[in-house]
């Protein structure tokens, strides 16, 4: 299934995106800093209702006043590796899940979110959306993190005739592609610029009603590349 709740084909892009490196190129996948201890993840996304089975026993703060929404369920499934059975779960003891709601996905509402999650002291931003206009705002948010060694994660986009988005188009921040599992572009990806790609077709998710279903899309790859960023660095669990 395609994702598509969230694409907006005039001003603004939410999409769904293990990370295998850049599809047709040379390049090297950028890991980032190297974490240790427990590790606080900023999901900048819609709203995550509390009551799923398959998030207990992680510490989670929740976003109360954020509209509930499929999107960031399933991203979150993805990133704690509860997606689907069998799949190894990140433990529960290393990471700490900090949610932060931007309903309309505009540049203004991610700079908000961003400076609020630095605040917050997060190590790794999670940002499954994005927006085909920039603003000074976003530009300036975004900074910070990339000079604080902060690791900034961001979905590419769904165009692929098209450069990415922002904040993914943003200098510091990892903008993430999609490939499919013989390491080839989703034809919907963005290619341009990307820094890394990773697993974004037919991934298992959890949505908001506890079932699973089958996204594809930058998205989703999203959040397999900051999974896989955790798997290096911190413990997994079955």
């Amino acid at each position: 299934m395609r994702f598509t709740a969230f694409y907006f084909l005039v001003l603004t892009f939410a999409w769904c995106s293990l990370l295998v490196g850049c599809a047709g190129s040379g390049e090297t996948t950028p890991e980032g800093a190297a974490l240790g201890g427990s590790v606080t993840v900023a999901l900048i996304d819609t709203g995550v209702p509390a009551k799923v089975d398959a998030f207990d026993g992680f510490d989670i703060d929740y976003d109360d006043s954020a509209p509930v929404g499929a999107h960031a369920t399933m991203m979150m499934s993805v990133i704690l590796g509860v997606n689907a059975s069998g799949a190894e779960r990140i433990d529960a003891k290393t990471i700490r899940i900090k949610c932060y709601s931007v309903p309309n996905g505009g540049a203004d509402g991610l700079a908000e979110a961003i400076n609020q999650a630095l605040t917050d002291k997060a190590q790794i931003l999670s940002i499954s959306m994005g927006t085909r206009v920039s603003s000074q705002r976003l530009e300036q948010a975004v900074e910070p993190a990339a000079d604080s060694g902060v690791d900034v994660y961001a979905a590419a986009g769904n165009v692929p005739f098209l450069k990415a988005d922002y904040p993914a188009r943003l200098k510091g921040v990892i903008s993430v592609g999609a490939i499919d599992s013989n390491g080839d572009y989703w034809e919907d990806s963005c290619r341009d610029p990307i820094d890394l790609t990773a697993l974004g077709v037919d991934v298992p998710a959890i949505n908001e009603r506890q079932e699973i279903e089958y996204i594809s899309g930058t998205s989703v790859a999203t959040a397999m590349a900051v999974r896989q960023k955790l798997a290096r660095d911190v413990s997994l669990t079955n």
